[in-house]
């Protein structure tokens, strides 16, 4: 004879009642965010785990090592330096040049001949540091400012201090002011000569929309994060691999002119 519900029911009563409390306990201490480190570290390793992507060929990286302040002789560099990089690196026609150093007082000798390089090189962007709460905003060159030439280069920490978000816009929500990240201006510079402008995915959608790929807002309870800091139009990053995965040249090489001629040719150069 079939077995009354009633017995069945009972037989199986530790699993009616662990698996719902099970479900419930994990899904408080979720809420209460005391998973997020474990999530955030089971990130890390996937990163670490999958198989490295290849390096993009259309970005090219002018890298500053300690070997390269050694040959300088000094730190921070002069102006003057720095103006040689830019044209050296301007030489090869590149689609676009961020300038990934704060450069927000003049470092003599060559101060005016660096401005004269600012204001001559249309796809040049700079950088400054809106900061935050607890940051010192750092202004931008003053000459790339006043084109507009200016990308914000600020960065989001986890709580362990680590970085897994970046900015596409970083934006004062009490005043409205925004500034678009390095990245995004340098694409949107490269992407602009392949027929792609930024757009709105939809009617609806705040999401960034860049021909066929869409952007979406990072929100406070994404992915493993619980209440974590959403201000401005952050991304969660796509780390590429370690260090030198991508196409790096030292900086007193170019400086020397000893870089092939055509390496940043049409490509997105980061010095």
């Amino acid at each position: 004879m079939p077995m009354p519900i009633a017995r069945k029911f009972w037989e199986w009563r530790k699993v009616w009642i662990t698996a719902p409390s099970a479900a419930i306990v994990v899904i408080l201490l979720r809420s209460i965010g005391w998973l997020q480190p474990f999530e955030l570290m089971a990130l890390d390793q996937f990163f670490q785990l999958r198989p490295r992507e290849s390096a993009d060929p259309r970005i090219v990286i002018v890298g500053i090592s300690e070997q390269d302040i050694k040959n300088l002789g000094h730190w921070p560099m002069y102006d003057q330096e720095l103006a040689l990089v830019i044209r050296r690196v301007k030489q090869q026609q590149p689609r676009a040049i961020g300038l990934d150093l704060y450069r927000d007082l003049p470092i003599e000798p060559g101060h005016q001949e660096l401005v004269k390089v600012f204001k001559t090189t249309p796809n040049l962007i700079g950088i400054e540091k809106r900061g935050g709460a607890k940051d010192i905003p750092i202004a931008p060159p003053e000459a790339l400012a006043e084109l507009q030439q200016v990308g914000s280069n600020d960065i989001l920490r986890d709580v362990d201090n680590k970085i897994r978000r970046g900015f596409l816009y970083w934006t004062n929500a009490e005043t409205g002011d925004y500034l678009e990240s390095l990245g995004l201006r340098l694409a949107l510079i490269y992407l602009a000569q392949e027929g792609i402008q930024p757009q709105a995915a939809d009617e609806d959608s705040p999401n960034l929309k860049l021909g066929k790929a869409v952007f979406p807002v990072f929100e406070s309870h994404d992915g493993g994060y619980v209440g974590a800091e959403a201000a401005g139009y952050q991304m969660l990053m796509n780390f590429r691999g370690p260090a030198q995965t991508m196409t790096t040249v030292a900086m007193t090489d170019v400086m020397q002119g000893k870089v092939a001629a055509d390496l940043f040719r049409d490509r997105i150069v980061l010095i």
